[in-house]
């Protein structure tokens, strides 16, 4: 391979002989230990197998980001036994003769090489959901309406409203109408007559009980907040193509994170976004800096596309977040950009501040500067949530407030009803299509509701009790092992699975999601109590929060009412003992239909019947 130059070491040398200044990393590998002192490997891209010596397998497992061999060797060399570095050494270049090493130059080589086979997602719509929201639903489509003529696009817009009122629709429709005839563009609009008219029409075409396509478009359970099931009237409209989506209360104005950097990063990090805290809506505004930004322009350059292209176009890559597998994957031109999304600067839209307090590095800097200055942080709402570089990623976080999909690719419904029902879909997405990445955009889009709000103290720790109901269903849904390989066969597998869990007696059920959440639980507080040693217990408020949620959690686990919802709770007609296996049963009912749903939506519109309607 070239990377070695021999000498003979001397008595009193800690580095190993290598001198080749290329980063280099283990090739992407399976391994399994071979008794106690050799270990199997297989490079994934190629195949080639070899059997390695414990030094080696040490060595293997230890280089697993980009750098040079002898940075390698330092880090190597630090974990304090004195022959670590002839150790070393003799590892690496095992690895080197066993072909299983691979260099930073040759990895984007490899991704340059490769044909792109899907080819970009060109993005004409702009779906915009909302509800009992005029005022903000027409700021906002000025606002984007602005920045594609600034931009030279041209979109045609779809507006889905779940208003409950009829007359608050009409007025909806007629407002819309005035605006597209002063703006010039083209408005559609999907109400709960047409979604009503289209589950109908969805339904008969696609021989589909119909309870499951009221349920996907209108989230027909009475459980109110149905965001999710208007997010799936948008993407049955646009049915086969790419969109664009965006919630009533943003504005397109686009900020980036302090010293953004261009180079697309390959991350399998849960959640690769960073938080900038403010103190209240006017500070955020003073110090966040606004840009003008094609945002059509930033959602195409990754969208649709093979991630090793996305990537390999850049000068420099940062692949050292990626695992193996999606290393491999990216290699090997297998992975695909299905969707791309914008953080926030303005209003978290989180739950609850509980996060916040679970920050390390220069995050938790940022807000954890000293009691004073947590204290006036540790209840805002008002933030820049954004990654600080384009990163393709693999993890499972997904925000809806600004997003685009590849709906040419097979893609997940959103869980129809409650909240959360974008990290429902994130984590189905992974589990449905291994191959198809979010990529999360440098900027974060302006989210500003109605007035500006704080939390209060109970929202602190409110996680830390009782789960939501979408935490059930996230639970149930990693909880699957799919076989199928086919994205489609996999959604109807994952469902089927869903069902047959929802089918449990009460008992079974119980038990089953009581165990998972209770190891989910356990890693919390086992992560709440490393934080507060690593950081020796400062600053004192933020240790103390800490200590409260490890209290709360351990009050929680024992409750007998552990596994009601805490969302669900006096809710009128639910019975919280049994809604929670109910839910998990209509999602899976839902995945098991949905490719039919689509393709009966797809053939509506093809043939002139789309659900959104002309105003």
């Amino acid at each position: 391979m070239g990377l070695f130059r021999r000498r003979r070491p001397k008595a009193d040398e800690s580095a190993p002989p290598i001198v080749n200044a290329e980063r280099i990393r283990r090739a992407p590998v399976r391994s399994v230990q071979i008794g106690v002192d050799m270990e199997v490997v297989a490079e994934r891209t190629t195949g080639h197998t070899a059997m390695l010596s414990y030094s080696a397998g040490e060595v293997l497992h230890a280089c697993n980001t980009f750098d040079t061999a002898e940075s390698h060797a330092r880090r190597f060399s630090r974990r304090g036994e004195l022959d670590r570095a002839g150790t070393f050494a003799e590892g690496l270049e095992e690895l080197a003769q066993s072909g299983l090493l691979l260099g930073y130059d040759d990895a984007v080589a490899r991704m340059r090489r490769h044909p792109e086979r899907n080819g970009g997602a060109t993005l004409s719509t702009l779906g915009v959901v909302t509800r009992d929201r005029p005022e903000l639903l027409e700021r906002c489509l000025r606002s984007y309406d602005a920045n594609f003529r600034a931009c030279g696009r041209e979109v045609r817009v779809v507006v889905l409203d779940d208003s409950s009122d009829p007359a608050a629709r009409a007025s909806c429709r007629q407002r819309l109408a005035s605006l597209q005839a002063e703006l010039g563009v083209t408005i559609e609009y999907g109400g709960l007559e047409e979604k009503r008219e289209f589950a109908q029409q969805v339904a008969r075409h696609a021989g589909l009980p119909r309870e499951v396509v009221d349920f996907a478009l209108t989230g027909a359970l009475g459980l109110g907040f149905t965001t999710g099931s208007n997010r799936n009237a948008l993407a049955l409209h646009a049915s086969g193509d790419a969109y664009l989506s965006t919630d009533d209360d943003t504005i397109a104005q686009l900020a980036q994170a302090p010293n953004t950097v261009r180079d697309v990063a390959l991350s399998c990090a849960h959640d690769p976004t960073e938080f900038w805290c403010y103190a209240d809506r006017e500070a955020l505004l003073e110090n966040v800096e606004w840009q003008e930004i094609d945002l059509i322009g930033e959602h195409e350059r990754l969208l649709g596309r093979d991630a090793g292209a996305c990537l390999g176009e850049t000068e420099q890559p940062d692949l050292d977040g990626a695992d193996d597998a999606t290393l491999a994957a990216v290699l090997e031109g297998m992975a695909r950009v299905v969707a791309t999304a914008a953080g926030f600067a303005g209003d978290s839209g989180m739950g609850s501040p509980g996060h916040y307090m679970m920050l390390r590095g220069a995050q938790r800097a940022r807000l954890v500067g000293s009691d004073a200055s947590y204290a006036a942080l540790r209840l805002t709402r008002e933030v820049l949530r954004v990654a600080p570089r384009p990163t393709v990623s693999a993890g499972m976080f997904f925000m809806s407030g600004h997003f685009a999909v590849d709906a040419r690719a097979v893609l997940p419904p959103f869980f129809p009803v409650l909240r959360n029902s974008d990290g429902i879909f994130g984590r189905t997405l992974r589990q449905v299509r291994p191959d198809g990445l979010i990529a999360h955009l440098p900027f974060g889009m302006r989210h500003e509701p109605p007035s500006s709000r704080t939390f209060d103290e109970a929202a602190l720790h409110n996680w830390c009790g009782s789960p939501r109901a979408s935490d059930v269903i996230i639970t149930c849904v990693l909880s699957a092992t799919l076989t199928a390989h086919d994205p489609t066969d996999r959604l109807r597998e994952l469902g089927h699975y869903l069902v047959n869990l929802g089918r449990l007696p009460a008992p079974e059920f119980d038990a089953f999601v009581r165990h998972l959440l209770w190891q989910q639980r356990a890693n919390d507080l086992q992560y709440c109590e490393s934080l507060i040693a690593h950081y020796g217990g400062r600053p004192s408020q933020w240790a103390s929060d800490l200590e409260t949620a490890v209290e709360r959690i351990q009050e929680s686990l024992a409750q007998p009412d552990f596994l009601y919802p805490r969302d669900l709770r006096g809710v009128d007609n639910v019975d919280p003992a049994t809604i929670a296996r109910e839910l998990v049963r209509h999602y899976g009912d839902l995945l098991v239909a949905w490719p039919g749903i689509e393709a009966a939506a797809r053939a509506l519109r093809n043939a002139g019947h789309p659900l959104a309607r002309g105003v």
